[in-house]
């Protein structure tokens, strides 16, 4: 009866969860987004001095929005599976992509997110700070540019995954507020991806390369315009 309580509580009320007991594919997938986790908390040596202890504790905000961006990866991979319960080929090959493209992406991630951490200070202490970083303004549009390829990657990996999921709509028989939870995931990660790729062609065909970065900024308000342009019903 406990176990039928916690599961109803877990569970999307406007989605029947198709996935049962957690899978092989699934098992991997949690070791390799662990694995990139522990990447990101390892990214630099272990301190030698308490001066290297402290620079490990200032870096804390990089490390936790590195941490968030992986976690929204992973969120989106968790309900594909809990919803779904997907396991065919096409599945199987998606994920194994999603998680290739996953591992070469933590250490850009995280190289990114400790130079914007590092940018910030520079606007009041000088720029001579980001030269053990990045030797130039080019190698800071390159980074950029390296991290957008692998986001927008990723990103197009979701939307296909739960674009497979709309093909198999009969066999996993989705109701009509599935329907539109399933069209608004994928396009809310399709969204992601076009950013990315915004991003990009800001950085490398543009004047403005150095204010390409803020442009991710626009992944909330897209994300709210596509939940508003297809609302969902709520389930009576």
């Amino acid at each position: 009866m406990i176990r039928s309580t916690q599961q109803s509580l877990d569970q999307d009320p406007n989605f029947r969860w198709r996935g049962g007991d957690v899978s092989r594919i699934e098992n991997l997938s949690d070791i390799v987004f662990a694995l990139s986790l522990s990447l990101l908390a390892v990214a630099s040596s272990a301190p030698a001095t308490f001066v290297e202890l402290t620079d490990i504790f200032r870096s804390a905000l990089a490390f936790a929005a590195a941490f968030a961006i992986l976690l929204l990866i992973w969120h989106y991979h968790y309900i594909y599976f809990r919803r779904y319960g997907l396991n065919d080929g096409k599945t199987v090959f998606l994920n194994a992509l999603l998680l290739f493209v996953v591992l070469l992406f933590v250490y850009p991630l995280r190289f990114l997110t400790d130079f914007i951490f590092t940018l910030i200070p520079a606007f009041f202490v000088g720029f001579d700070i980001l030269e053990p970083m990045v030797r130039s303004i080019e190698d800071g549009r390159d980074l950029l540019i390296i991290y957008s390829f692998g986001y927008a990657a990723v990103f197009l990996i979701i939307a296909g995954m739960y674009g497979h999921a709309l093909a198999k709509r009969d066999a996993l028989d989705l109701d009509t507020i599935e329907l539109i939870l399933t069209t608004q995931t994928r396009d809310a990660a399709l969204a992601q991806a076009a950013i990315a790729l915004f991003v990009i062609a800001v950085a490398q065909f543009t004047p403005m390369s150095a204010w390409a970065g803020p442009l991710y900024f626009l992944s909330g308000p897209a994300e709210a315009w596509i939940r508003r342009k297809t609302p969902t019903p709520i389930k009576t």
